[in-house]
């Protein structure tokens, strides 16, 4: 539990983790799951936002990246 508090893990990860544990107890048919979800932590957490500069990332990369396509290649990833 310390862990998250230090790495200031996302605490709106856990919905995703408890489809992966649900979705774990299916396939290796440990259990049955049910439709629904409660949800007792209603303080959602903003994603935050990075700024970073283009010509930095070109020159440490070696490439060069237009603004767009370096959001194209982020925005890919989520």
């Amino acid at each position: 539990a310390s862990s998250r508090f230090e790495k200031d893990i996302d605490p709106n990860l856990a919905e995703l983790a408890i489809d992966r544990a649900c979705a774990l107890i299916c396939e290796l048919g440990a259990g049955e799951v049910v439709d629904g979800t409660i949800d007792v932590y209603n303080k959602k957490k903003e994603a935050g936002k990075v700024v970073v500069d283009a010509n930095w990332i070109n020159k440490f990369l070696g490439t060069d990246l237009s603004k767009e396509e370096m959001k194209r290649c982020l925005d890919s990833v989520d």
